[in-house]
């Protein structure tokens, strides 16, 4: 059989070609991806620093909103202090 009237030969250019473009798109297929891949890294890393500042954040806040609880009960332990001792001196000074 002749091979050049049957259209094998071109056919199989044809494949070669696309073989070819497959492989190129195949490539950049691929070198997307790692770099997705190394950006996803990135990403990561930064929203576990957020985090981390978030708690550290938090942790500021609990201390905060404690801080004016402790000043008032150190206020109204000063003013209990002064109002027994005031009843004691007064007790002692004006006795019945």
């Amino acid at each position: 059989m002749d091979c050049e009237n049957c259209g094998v030969e071109s056919r199989l250019r044809v494949l070669e070609l696309e073989l070819g473009h497959n492989q190129q798109a195949h490539k950049e297929f691929f070198s997307r991806l790692e770099k997705l891949e190394r950006q996803n890294a990135v990403t990561d890393e930064r929203y576990q620093q957020i985090l981390a500042g978030l708690s550290e954040v938090k942790a500021d806040v609990r201390d905060l909103k404690e801080k004016p609880a402790r000043r008032w009960e150190q206020a109204m332990g000063l003013v209990l202090e002064w109002a027994v001792l005031g009843l004691l001196a007064a007790s002692l000074l004006f006795p019945r």
